[in-house]
């Protein structure tokens, strides 16, 4: 099990799944972390979490969702992004 500290430095980290380690998770200003799954470490947000991006891993169809697990500390200038989609009936 990777237990070292991510750091998503610039740009955007996509998850789509699980993260199992237990280190921690620094989302740096400036930068993006976005997906589906869950986060077992903590998670510190200096920049845009974007949780259950419908762009990450379902081709853009639906809205999954994310598990801060570990817990999470968000910080002055951090931002989260909404991702909503309408129902689909046909």
């Amino acid at each position: 099990t990777y237990t070292g500290a991510t750091n998503v430095n610039a740009g955007t980290m996509s998850v789509n799944g699980t993260l199992s380690g237990t280190g921690t998770v620094t989302v740096a200003a400036g930068a993006t972390f976005n997906g589906n799954g869950s986060v077992a470490g903590n998670t510190v947000v200096n920049g845009t979490l974007s949780a259950g991006s419908s762009s990450v891993g379902d081709n853009g169809h639906g809205v999954g969702g994310m598990t801060l697990a570990g817990g999470s500390t968000w910080n002055s200038g951090a931002s989260f992004v909404f991702d909503f989609a309408a129902a689909d009936f046909g």
